[in-house]
């Protein structure tokens, strides 16, 4: 029997690295964020794939949504806002509890009201205390009045000290004014620790 051909085509599917570079251009993204999500997708590969794992790879939406959580763990702010500018529709939180998907925290960190508004109406990320009390500290106060407005979190005792302490003096005020009740609230976990069950349930007010 003579042989098949082997067209460009068989080629390219036959070829896995290149048969995952090729569909990783498949998004409408530039070459450099296809390069990134690449990347990305190739550390997910190399962990042990549990279910969920496996869910996040083969399912587009959520493996955006999960690109997006650990850009902003990263602390790399440019490619996410590059992310969501290029792809604003489209995304699903991963079902993975891990410290990442407390993504509001990370974009309060990185001071992008922008951010923590499409985490937030996109429902991609979860948030502590910890988000408020940061940009109390920080003196963001249009992101703690939005905090305030949208998210039932709140903040605690730290807020107020922090944003006193560097004279954040408009966020001293709003604090007082709408959330004089949380002057008495403890501070939240570290996220990494509130996967850990005795933890949770040893530390008091944690969202």
């Amino acid at each position: 029997m003579a042989a098949i051909p082997t067209t460009v085509a068989m080629s390219v599917l036959t070829n896995h690295s290149l048969c995952e570079l090729v569909l990783s251009y498949q998004y409408g993204v530039t070459k450099e964020l296809s390069a990134v999500s690449l990347s990305y997708r190739r550390k997910l590969r190399r962990t042990p794939l549990a279910a969920q794992k496996h869910l996040i790879l083969t399912q587009t939406d959520m493996f955006r949504g999960y690109l997006l959580l650990k850009l902003l763990e990263k602390g790399d702010l440019a490619h996410a806002k590059d992310l969501i500018a290029q792809r604003p529709t489209g995304y699903i939180p991963p079902p993975v509890e891990s410290s990442y998907i407390y993504g509001i925290n990370n974009a309060v960190i990185l001071r992008s009201l922008e951010m923590v508004k499409f985490l937030h109406e996109n429902e991609l990320a979860k948030a502590t205390k910890d988000a408020m009390d940061t940009a109390a500290e920080l003196g963001d106060f249009e992101i703690v009045k939005y905090l305030d407005q949208n998210r039932k979190e709140g903040c605690s005792l730290v807020g107020f000290v922090l944003s006193e302490r560097h004279g954040h003096n408009d966020v001293v005020e709003y604090l007082e004014e709408h959330r004089p009740r949380d002057r008495n609230a403890c501070p939240s976990a570290d996220p990494k620790l509130l996967m850990i069950p005795a933890i949770v349930k040893n530390t008091c007010n944690i969202q």
